[in-house]
């Protein structure tokens, strides 16, 4: 695809309701002038429709938002796209894009990513404890009750208790965890969304290694292409799971989204 259809996906209109949309982090070299080449964080922004497929929204540079009001003026746009109301967000944890999300999506429930968490261990311990990792910190997100989570969080001390600085380090991370066990297990799964958000990270990741630096975030889009393909023609979860999802949370939220179904 050429560039003027990258254009057109950074400005083609979104759904007027998302169930969620999902904030992916990853580094990038970027040069912004002939000798300012620096490392810079790219989000890469989701979404999830009602009927359970996903969409890309857009892809920005974070230190072009330092304020809440750079993020509020950034979901004003989104809203110019035609999108009217998100229910749920999984998103890292920025204060000011926090804050700019409930001013423009008063009606949003937000999230930290549980990839936030994964990435602070990551700075610390080398790859081959990645996928214990990765199973460790999904099971303290995802545990069917708060049994499970107790349990999920002593296999975690067991395995990294050693390391004060660590614990210390994430002790804000796995007490605010608790507060997501006051949702079901089935929206937990849908809005954390723990496999594809791994798989998205590890192939941004790719992407972002793929060449010496960027000029424009465009470039970067322009590699995503054939994986925005693959992920707009397959839906969420299951027909089943989703089924049941919109079963659970339509008595919830039916004054919200009814006329959006």
């Amino acid at each position: 695809m050429n560039n003027q259809t990258v254009n057109e996906l950074n400005n083609r209109n979104l759904d007027s309701c998302y169930f969620s949309i999902i904030c992916f982090p990853t580094n990038i070299y970027f040069k912004s002038s002939e000798i300012d080449i620096n490392q810079k964080t790219l989000y890469v922004f989701y979404g999830c429709n009602l009927k359970g497929v996903r969409k890309f929204i857009t892809a920005v540079i974070s230190d072009d938002f330092s304020k809440t009001s750079d993020w509020y003026n950034f979901f004003l746009k989104l809203k110019k796209r035609n999108l009217q109301t998100i229910l749920y967000a999984n998103v890292v944890n920025n204060k000011h894009m926090k804050d700019a999300l409930f001013l423009a999506f008063p009606e949003v429930e937000i999230f930290i990513t549980c990839f936030d968490t994964i990435n602070k261990i990551f700075k610390y311990f080398t790859a081959s404890y990645t996928t214990n990792v990765f199973s460790i910190v999904k099971n303290i997100y995802l545990s069917d009750d708060l049994n499970g989570y107790e349990a999920a969080l002593s296999i975690f001390y067991d395995e990294f208790g050693a390391n004060q600085f660590l614990i210390d380090l994430l002790e804000n991370d796995l007490k605010s965890i608790k507060k997501y066990y006051d949702f079901d297990i089935l929206l937990r799964k849908h809005i954390l969304c723990f496999y594809f958000c791994r798989d998205t990270i590890k192939k941004l990741s790719v992407f972002s290694h793929s060449k010496p630096y960027f000029s424009t975030v465009n470039e970067y889009i322009e590699l995503m292409i054939s994986l925005i393909q693959r992920n707009e023609t397959k839906m969420y979860s299951s027909k089943s799971d989703w089924l049941n999802l919109l079963n659970f949370i339509y008595p919830i939220k039916k004054d919200l989204i009814k006329c959006y179904l």
